[in-house]
């Protein structure tokens, strides 16, 4: 619920600007098209800031658009925990559910003492989409 009214508030104020991140501008400045594209493609941290603004549009589409670029901000820069969080949330939300779960744990690996709160509800959550994955994997494996 917060974060829908956070998009509310961020589409009221921003108004039609929004309007200009449509998927061809995006395309664009991922693609190659724009002339911003190479401080795109060379720049993780340019990469991270896209892919989370693309989180905070939240459609379907624009989650999907975030996943790859935060992956590729990844790779330049695996230390980087922030890019781990948003690629669980990204792959979270288009349903990679393996993903989503490999990168909890390597945030709960660097980041948390098993003695802390946060990593029990950690582990559960990565519990919950491993079996998220396991039931999507057996449900395709049905004729």
């Amino acid at each position: 619920e917060g974060v829908a009214m956070f998009n509310e508030s961020v589409e009221e104020y921003f108004g039609n600007s929004l309007s200009l991140l449509k998927k061809d501008v995006r395309a664009d400045l991922i693609g190659g098209a724009h002339p911003v594209y190479t401080k795109v493609r060379e720049d993780p941290a340019v990469m991270l800031e896209l892919g989370a603004t693309l989180m905070t549009i939240g459609t379907g589409e624009a989650v999907a658009e975030a996943q790859p670029l935060i992956e590729e901000a990844l790779r330049k820069e695996p230390q980087n925990m922030k890019a781990v969080e948003l690629l669980a949330m990204a792959a979270a939300g288009n349903q990679d559910w393996n993903t989503a779960a490999d990168q909890l744990t390597v945030l709960m690996q660097y980041t948390m003492s098993p003695d802390m709160p946060e990593y029990l509800r950690y582990e559960q959550t990565v519990k919950m989409l491993r079996a998220k994955a396991q039931n999507e994997a057996a449900g395709k494996a049905k004729p």
